[in-house]
Parts: C-alpha cells; structure tokens; sequence
C-alpha cells in the first residue's frame, strides 16, 4: 500500500482519494484475509511539516510490526511534468535542471527541502519514521 503520508492535509492536497478510514478498512480487511500488509511512506513533498510528520509518525508508532510490514520511507522525487514538479519549482524548492539520473540515484539522499523543513532535517526526519515503526 503506497500511503505517502498519514497526514490528512496532504493526502487532500495532492488528491490522493482516500482518508484514514479507508487506509484502515483495507489494512484490516487484508489482516481479515490472512495478508499481512506492506506499506510504503514518502516524505518531502512541499507542503511537509513538523506536524504532518508527527503525524505519519504517530500512525507508524501504532503499527503492529506483526500484522504490518513496513517496505520503506523514501524521499519524495517530483519527476518532470507532474503537477509536484511545477509546484516544486514554483515554489523556489527544486531546480527544474535535474536530469531523470538525479531521480533515479537520488534513493539515499533528499532532493529538495519543503516549504517547512530544510533538506537535512527531511533526512532526519526519515530516519525518525524508521526508528518509530520498528520501535513499536
């Protein structure tokens, strides 16, 4: 399940078309059914905060290693011409010269900063996430 975010404000602003009980109806139906779900976040989108992360992280802290697996945290890369892109460089938060390389060896390191956070605190950020989910 590619959940991105457990924010509500960002899955409303980048349409992502489903709200926490709809994340939760699905997790529980796949437990229900003997899958074991496995999610994905990704963090950096501009719109990323302190309190958005805070809330991905409480849902990550409430997680049941046992019943859901988390695959990873990765960064967020706006690809040319989606909407993130033009936001992104609108927004003065990423350099429209990147080459589709960047994006692809960019997996370990942010590309860009938020309007909120700069890019070593998004970095720290991820490392957080992890810690939180295999914490609980």
């Amino acid at each position: 399940m590619g959940l991105e975010s457990y924010a509500p404000e960002l899955l409303k602003k980048y349409k992502k078309g489903y709200r926490h009980e709809l994340i939760q109806q699905g997790m529980d139906n796949l437990i229900t059914v003997g899958i074991t779900p496995a999610i994905n976040m990704m963090i950096g989108a501009p719109e990323e905060s302190e309190q958005t992360l805070k809330t991905t992280e409480e849902f990550l802290l409430s997680v049941n290693p046992n019943k859901i697996k988390l695959l990873g945290v990765q960064y967020l890369r706006p690809l040319p011409g989606t909407p993130i892109f033009t936001e992104s460089v609108k927004e003065g938060l990423f350099d429209a010269k990147y080459s589709y390389r960047e994006f692809y060896t960019s997996r370990d390191r942010a590309l860009m900063p938020t309007k909120y956070l700069n890019v070593d605190e998004v970095e720290m950020w991820r490392e957080k996430l992890v810690e939180a989910y295999f914490s609980s």
